[in-house]
């Protein structure tokens, strides 16, 4: 959710409902979190239910203009996101084979890791210019040795350097595939972000415009369509914001964790004997 009056309302909602349910005070407590999530990052799209704060003449916001992001920014950030999480499950994939399987089969996603990892470390030092190109190209040489290694000769330490080879050709195929593909699917953040607030600007205009030229009836129109309106923005955005980050977590980080399904299958019919 990208608009930070909805993100004030569900923390307002949350705070005076957590007194008078303390049974749901769990629940109630991650709204609470999850609004002020929607707050900061409403904030930096700079949309308050559907008003672009970006292009508003309010005195007081001229000196905080320039901490909200553009729709580019928004679009990396998206990216920087999943890129964070993709990394992060490649380390929990690292210490999940070593516990079950010895560091030695770790090492071909270690690898990847000081590839992924070390590159956009060195791309970052060298926009910044930290290291020059010269030095920048040494570096990056230096890092396609060490994870060209790891990743094509000692991906398995009980194959020969051959197979290994060869193996190690064809998972990276499918890895650099897959690693496009998940960024590509972190896309979807940023345009959650933005289209409950372009939702929200749509609703304003068109309570507006539906918006009758009588004293009495002009406001009471137009307070009934931005509740409509805003109601279901909320409702969709809340939807899409829990549906699409789960999506995400049991997707793309799951795969790059290397986690495997397993657990029982659902016989809800089965008849099961008592032991006796």
């Amino acid at each position: 959710m990208g608009d930070a009056g909805y993100g004030l309302l569900i923390l307002a909602a949350t705070t005076l409902l957590k007194p008078k349910f303390p049974k749901m005070r769990d629940i109630l407590s991650l709204a609470q979190w999850l609004g002020l999530g929607t707050v900061i990052f409403g904030s930096l799209t700079g949309t308050f239910f559907g008003i672009p704060l970006a292009d508003s003449e309010v005195p007081f916001l001229a000196g905080v203009k320039r901490f909200m992001l553009d729709t580019n920014q928004l679009f990396n950030l998206s990216i920087i996101l999943g890129a964070i999480q993709v990394v992060f499950g490649m380390v929990v994939k690292v210490f999940n084979i070593r516990k079950s399987m010895g560091i030695g089969y770790a090492l071909s996603t270690i690898g990847w890791l000081v590839l992924v990892v070390g590159s956009g470390i060195l791309f970052g030092a060298k926009k910044a210019g930290w290291v020059a190109p010269e030095a920048a190209t040494i570096i990056q040489y230096v890092i396609l040795g060490v994870a060209g290694v790891l990743i094509l000769l000692l991906n398995n330490p009980k194959r020969n350097v051959l197979i290994n080879f060869g193996a190690g050709l064809w998972d990276t195929y499918g890895m650099i595939s897959g690693i496009f593909g998940d960024l590509l699917s972190y896309i979807r953040l940023f345009a959650l972000g933005i289209s409950s607030g372009i939702l929200g600007f749509v609703f304003n205009q068109l309570a507006l415009s539906l918006k009758p030229d009588n004293i009495i009836l002009g406001p009471i129109v137009m307070i009934i369509v931005l509740l409509i309106g805003h109601g279901i923005t909320i409702f969709m955005a809340a939807l899409g914001a829990f549906v699409h980050p789960m999506r995400l977590t049991f997707v793309e980080f799951y795969k790059n964790a290397g986690f495997a399904g397993g657990g029982k299958p659902y016989t809800p019919f089965k008849q099961h004997t008592s032991p006796s």
